[in-house]
This record gives structure tokens, sequence and C-alpha cells, in this order.
């Protein structure tokens, strides 16, 4: 994954830069871990989580390593969850953080927008 990107794809003055790079690239790897693995479902919706909070230029990152179908499916387990529980209060942790991961991704890039709307 580190071969696909390159520091400018987190385009910033800060000189932080190669750190958050480094940081996406364990994130991206932690999405993609499979999902049969123990508590593989828990850490992926964390890492969700810790991307809810991500920089606009995350999104050209997560689509460049095909990360989207990962927070898709922590989006459609927080739902599954949320329905057979009936727990509309706890929902709110499930379900904001993927729908807000998405939704960053699709008003910062267009290429994010286009990997989102394939799995859509």
């Amino acid at each position: 994954l580190a071969a696909q990107l390159s520091p400018a794809d987190l385009a910033s003055d800060s000189p932080f830069a190669e750190a958050f790079t480094q940081l996406g690239l364990v994130l991206c790897e932690l999405l993609l871990l499979p999902i049969d693995l123990p508590r593989a479902a828990e850490l992926k919706s964390r890492v969700v989580m810790v991307l809810s909070f991500m920089p606009p230029e995350y999104s050209n990152f997560l689509s460049a390593n095909a990360a989207f179908p990962a927070v898709v499916e922590v989006l459609e387990r927080a739902i599954h969850a949320t329905v057979l529980q009936n727990d509309t209060e706890a929902s709110e942790g499930r379900i904001i953080p993927p729908l807000m991961v998405l939704s960053k991704a699709v008003e910062a890039s267009p290429f994010a927008r286009a990997a989102i709307e394939e799995i859509v």
C-alpha cells in the first residue's frame, strides 16, 4: 500500500505530513483485516471512529487504498446490530462514525465520491 501513495497525497504544510501518511497506512491495513479474525469487527469499528475525525485529505488516501468497502461494511453491521437489538440510543455511537467518514469523503474528493457510488 505504501507504494501507491506519496506524501503529496496528504498535501499539507504541516511538518507531520509523513506521520499522517504512516497513520493512514496503519488504519487502512486494519480496515482491510479479514472479518473472520477474532475481534476484527470491533477493531474495524474503532478504526472508523478514529477516521471520523480525519482531515479531508484522507479521502483520497482511503480511496487509493480501497478502504471504503470496509467502512460500508462497518455501517452495515452497525445498522444490523441496531435493528436486532432494537437499541436506538446506542445506535448513534455505532452508525454516525461510518456515516461521517463517508459523508466527509464524498464532500472532499471526486475520487472518493466515485468509489463510494460504485459500492452503494
